[in-house]
């Protein structure tokens, strides 16, 4: 037993003799930076607002009657003058008959009161009349003709009700459905809703400025009737999927007042819309130039967020790097502008930021800025750069970027 606790203890000696294994580092994490760009921006202040169409039309039922036909299809583009229903004529062809009748009537009334009237002013020349007598039978002329005269209105007024059976439409525009179907009474003690039409091109949009953007705009504007007054008077349209409309506006209305219970101006802009792709209604951001400026811009997936506000990460001439924190401004495309917190010559991390905390040294391979900037993109880069872009170690580089949009 002794000889082989001996043993033991000679190879535990042994073991406690070996030199324990070197720690080494691992490699400092790769990065990709780039410096901001400077570029001419414009700066737009935005506002909110709906679409609205130029006409809006409710077609109604103007005589009592059932409805015969409906001669459109509902969503279609109609021009001023096309059929849309027909209500039944023939009651209102009868009363035409009958108005023009009583005028065929009046007009022989007229001429015998005036025959009548004639002959005794002659025999009233010959002393074989009175002059009451002619004086009655005048009389009777007069309201004969006042008779022809009721009977001749009477038949306008059939004829008016009678083109009151073809409804059609008073302007160009998109049609709504049918809100009644033919064969229904229409007109009985109402003038009946039966359709809408609304001329949608071109398109309005409504919006509210307040008082700062409104001072703003007008401080940025020129005087009217200056070279550049038209330019600034253009608007573009975001709608509600963030998509930004392809066609200018322009602002063709500003009310008189600012509401003093609000403290808004209402303003309206118009839009050209050929294809009809918009429709009243929609909910639309619209933004107006208000000043061009050189500007410093960094990618937008390089600017973070936490608790005390936005930040970026750059990497100083030790491979060091260092937080920033920045004011953000508008964004262009895929471009942010930095409004402060930021210098032109600085290395921006613009992806593995999810490896980059302040004062951790990093391996930075330097890409160039473009308006499609994306991690693919930059990966596309430095793949067309093998030389000049050091190996990642396989780590992940995907952006911890909230994706915020102002």
């Amino acid at each position: 037993m002794r000889l082989i606790s001996l043993v033991f203890l000679v190879l535990a000696m042994l073991v406690g003799c070996e030199k324990p294994n070197e720690f080494v580092p691992p490699a400092p994490p790769t990065v990709s930076v780039a410096t901001p760009i400077e570029r001419e921006v414009t700066e737009y202040v935005e506002f909110t607002g709906r679409t609205d169409a130029t006409e809006t039309v409710e077609i109604r039922a103007r005589v009592k009657g059932f409805l015969e036909t409906v001669d459109f299809i509902p969503g279609q583009y109609v021009e001023a003058g096309d059929l849309l229903f027909t209500i039944e004529r023939e009651p209102f062809e009868a009363a035409l008959d009958s108005a023009r009748a009583q005028v065929a009537r009046s007009q022989a009334a007229v001429e015998l009161a005036t025959t009548t009237c004639e002959r005794f002013r002659q025999a009233f020349k010959m002393g074989a009349a009175t002059e009451l007598e002619v004086a009655e039978a005048e009389a009777q002329e007069k309201q004969a003709h006042a008779n022809l005269q009721i009977t001749e209105a009477a038949v306008v007024d059939a004829e008016i009700n009678l083109s009151y059976t073809r409804i059609t439409s008073p302007i160009k525009g998109r049609m709504s459905r049918e809100l009644v179907d033919a064969g229904n009474l229409v007109g009985a003690g109402e003038s009946t809703l039966l359709t809408i039409v609304v001329q949608d091109e071109p398109l309005f949009v409504y919006f509210t400025v307040n008082e700062r953007e409104l001072l703003l705009y007008l401080e940025q504007r020129p005087a009217p009737g200056g070279e550049d007054t038209a330019s600034k008077d253009e608007v573009q349209l975001r709608l509600a999927d963030g998509r930004l409309y392809g066609r200018t506006g322009t602002i063709d209305f500003a009310d008189n007042q600012v509401d003093p219970v609000t403290g808004t101006l209402q303003v309206r802009a118009i839009f050209p819309n050929p294809d009809g792709i918009l429709f009243p209604g929609l909910f639309a951001r619209l933004r107006a130039p208000i000043e061009t400026k050189i500007a410093m811009l960094v990618p937008d997936i390089a600017i973070q967020r936490d608790i005390q506000g936005h930040f970026v990460y750059v990497v100083n001439a030790e491979n060091t790097v260092e937080r920033r924190n920045v004011e953000r401004g508008a964004l262009h495309g895929r471009l942010r502008v930095v409004k402060t917190g930021l210098e032109t010559d600085e290395r921006v991390v613009v992806v593995g930021i999810q490896r980059a905390r302040d004062g951790v040294k990093v391996q930075p391979e330097l890409v160039e800025i473009d308006d499609t900037m994306t991690p693919e993109t930059i990966e596309t880069q430095l793949n067309d750069n093998p030389d000049e872009a050091p190996p990642n170690n396989g780590e992940d580089e995907t952006p911890d970027n909230d994706g915020e949009d102002d």
